[in-house]
């Protein structure tokens, strides 16, 4: 399964970058490493990213992978949207927001985000 793909929504490019289900923090970062290898060959303020975090585990270390990975890919982002913030996730998502300095919208679905991001 891939992981992270460029996909066009309406028209517009999103870059998806898929955590679901992860639990071991030795496979986010495996992800982490190709996003950010993809990431940084596009122009800064021009990414629309959608980030799936349904399933994930809730472990401390995989929410600073997180937070240091959202936190260094802000140059390059215009706008960015997260799927599958439910349950005790919403408070670590705040927490992580709030430690990045830039909007990150939460939705339930990747429907609802794509929605989102393509009016941006």
């Amino acid at each position: 399964m891939d992981r992270t793909t460029f996909e066009y929504y309406k028209s517009k490019e999103i870059y998806l970058i898929s955590f679901i289900g992860l639990v071991e923090s030795k496979d986010i970062k495996t992800v982490i490493e190709k996003a950010k290898s993809e990431i940084s060959t596009k122009e800064p303020g021009s990414l629309l990213v959608l980030t799936d975090i349904t399933n994930i585990s809730n472990h401390n270390k995989n929410y600073e992978l997180l937070r240091e990975f959202a936190f260094n890919n802000s140059p390059y982002v215009k706008a960015s949207a997260v799927a599958g913030v439910t349950g005790v996730k919403q408070k670590i998502f705040e927490k992580l927001v709030d430690s990045v300095g830039r909007e990150i919208k939460p939705f339930p679905t990747l429907v609802d985000a794509k929605e989102w991001l393509v009016k941006q």
